[in-house]
């Protein structure tokens, strides 16, 4: 058993000192942020929201080819995050829907002539109300590098370190 304790700690130490000294390549994992944006003309008056999409990584064997990688994950995305954007503001139909869907319960006790009447307020609205749904920027691309240590019992684990992006969120990953 003490032999075996020695062993493990000696092959941590030599995969230590290859990790480090770029003898065995580490994987880096990149990851950012996906969001599309809206512009609202409602009455003359302009609102602009940045609405989030989803969060996206790519591991790969270096930073740069993790960073090539999720880049065109990210155009891919935020293709599909406009693409979303357009068929919930831009389609009217839909506007209807989602509109009288509030208005369920009171529709059922509504006259027949009320019920057209609030169809038809509806209608309008959404067909006078101007959204514009345009690609958001991405957050920068932020790297992890993970090397890989053996613990003290042999079993295998990660330990990760920053080599670019923002500290404050990596400690935060970190907790």
């Amino acid at each position: 058993m003490f032999i075996y304790s020695i062993l493990v700690k000696l092959i941590s130490l030599v995969l230590l000192l290859l990790v480090n000294f770029g003898f065995v390549k580490a994987d880096t994992k990149c990851r950012a942020d996906v969001s599309y944006k809206t512009v609202k003309k409602i009455d003359d008056k302009e609102t602009k929201e940045t609405i989030f999409w989803g969060t996206f990584s790519q591991t790969e064997k270096s930073t740069e080819a993790a960073k090539i990688e999720l880049n065109q994950i990210i155009k891919k995305e935020q293709l599909k995050a406009l693409q979303e954007c357009k068929r919930i503001y831009q389609y009217t139909p839909l506007c209807i829907a989602g509109q009288l869907g509030l208005h369920t319960n009171r529709l059922q006790t509504m006259s027949f002539s009320a019920r057209k009447l609030l169809e038809k307020q509806v209608s309008d609205m959404c067909a006078a109300r101007e959204i514009e749904c345009y690609i958001g920027d991405s957050d920068a691309i932020q790297c992890i590098e993970e090397k890989a240590q053996v613990a003290a019992d042999g079993a295998d684990g990660a330990t990760g370190q920053v080599i670019e992006g923002d500290d404050k969120k990596s400690e935060d990953k970190k907790k």
